[in-house]
């Protein structure tokens, strides 16, 4: 085993090496990824973060169902790639979790989700937010969130996501948090979850200069006649090439752009030619990625048309676009990060927290109008907040997988545990990530 990125110094030290037992039967662990790159076999140790070369019996070994002990296998069992038979593989992750969890808590909030409206000219049919009251947050409580944002982020630099709805329908209340961050002299930067439609050259320049836009992401659902038909815009009767010249505008003022691909069995026929369309229009282009998502309540919708809903088969088949999206340089895999996991959404995050538009505090942005744990005016009610996060520190339960120990699923999420379909995706794409990370290390050789 030649090892190319070291364990993490964290889990080096809290682990330490594995003990050798002669007499004990072995088997890979769960969170130890095996492929291939090239001719070269390489293993990925997703809780220790270590990545190595193997040769080929090393290799053989990582694939057997039971591995007996030879002194050729000793660095795979010290560096918790081979693991016990009975080896409790989540437990230990978990304590890694907490461990990971005391050592990175402070009292600042250096991430703010910020509802500017929960109003949309979109309307499509999926959305998580149908039936919601439509609001906008008022100029006073963008003042009042911004003032809290001051507070909170106890002079500390902060990132601010715009959210809605569709944020760019209440421009007001960012420019007013923005200006009144910049007056207090609190450094920050934004993203913004949008459609995109509404931008023009004006709110793109104020993006840049005002609210220190620096990514955002978009959604599209299809070629022109699908996209249509499902964003079924309130303003307009088409949307989809003012989006896709909004998207060149955006890149060319330096905005990286995440295009988020919402796949179900009712358009998947058509994100192939999309996929190309964005490849032929997009290729090359720095600052741009291009991913695919599973709507999570796929079956409910499909329900309702004709479509059969095979949640495992439309997995197989988001993996073949991004497979495509890759090899044309769109999509650029995952990155790998060198940290210890100590968090997998916002909403366990103790950095961060979500805002509505009526300045109510919440710790995750499927709940605005329950769950909070504050408001902007008062702060944060600390009991509600320790209670928000004990519910969200919860993990799934799952038999553990290569992911596990980087997976965002929580057993409070709305969006549900984990299914066939889930599990295949993300293995699926670590395994794409493991790849591109020791490709990008040879490269640097």
């Amino acid at each position: 085993m030649k090892t190319v990125f070291e364990k993490l110094p964290a889990t080096a030290f809290l682990l330490g090496e594995q003990p050798v037992d002669k007499a004990t039967v072995y088997r890979r662990a769960s969170f130890c990824v095996v492929t291939k790159v090239g001719d070269t076999y390489i293993a990925y140790n997703t809780l220790t973060k270590e990545l190595a070369e193997l040769d080929l019996r090393e290799a053989d070994a990582l694939e057997a169902e039971s591995v007996i002990f030879s002194p050729e296998y000793e660095q795979l069992i010290r560096g918790y790639f081979l693991v016990p038979q009975n080896h409790d593989d989540k437990k230990l992750c978990d304590g890694v979790t907490v461990f990971a969890r005391s050592a990175y808590r402070g009292s600042a909030y250096r991430r703010f989700t910020v509802f500017t409206t929960t109003d949309c000219n979109a309307r499509c049919f999926y959305c998580y937010e149908r039936g919601i009251k439509h609001m906008d947050m008022c100029d006073d409580t963008a003042r009042r969130v911004a003032d809290f944002i001051v507070r909170a982020s106890e002079g500390e630099a902060v990132s601010i996501t715009w959210y809605g709805g569709e944020p760019l329908m209440n421009t007001s209340a960012m420019d007013i948090i923005s200006s009144a961050l910049s007056a207090a002299g609190v450094e920050y930067t934004s993203m913004m979850a949008t459609n995109a439609s509404l931008f023009d050259d004006a709110l793109i320049k104020k993006a840049v200069d005002l609210w220190h836009t620096d990514r955002v992401q978009i959604t599209l659902d299809g070629t022109r006649e699908v996209y249509d038909r499902i964003k079924a815009y309130s303003d307009r009767e088409s949307g989809f090439e003012m989006v896709l010249s909004n998207i060149q505008k955006l890149l060319d003022c330096g905005i990286k752009v995440n295009i988020r691909l919402n796949v179900g069995g009712h358009n998947i026929a058509d994100m192939h030619a999309l996929t190309n369309l964005l490849a032929d229009r997009f290729g090359g282009r720095r600052g741009l990625n291009v991913y695919a998502a599973l709507l999570f309540d796929e079956c409910e919708w499909a329900s309702r048309g004709s479509t059969d809903c095979d949640r495992y088969e439309l997995a197989k088949e988001i993996i073949k676009i991004e497979d495509i999206a890759a090899e044309r340089g769109i999509l650029h895999p995952k990155k790998l990060y060198r940290t210890v996991s100590h968090c997998f959404c916002k909403a366990d995050a103790e950095d961060a927290l979500v805002i509505t538009a009526e300045g109510k505090i919440v710790k995750c942005d499927f709940f605005t109008d329950s769950r909070f744990v504050g408001d902007v005016e008062s702060g944060i009610d600390e009991e509600k907040l320790q209670d928000s996060r004990l519910l969200y520190s919860r993990r799934i339960e799952c038999g553990g997988c290569m992911a596990y120990p980087i997976c965002l699923r929580l057993a409070a999420c709305p969006t549900g545990g984990c299914d066939d379909a889930r599990k295949f995706m993300t293995e699926e794409r670590l395994v794409r990530s493991v790849r591109y990370l020791y490709a990008s290390a040879r490269e640097k050789r």
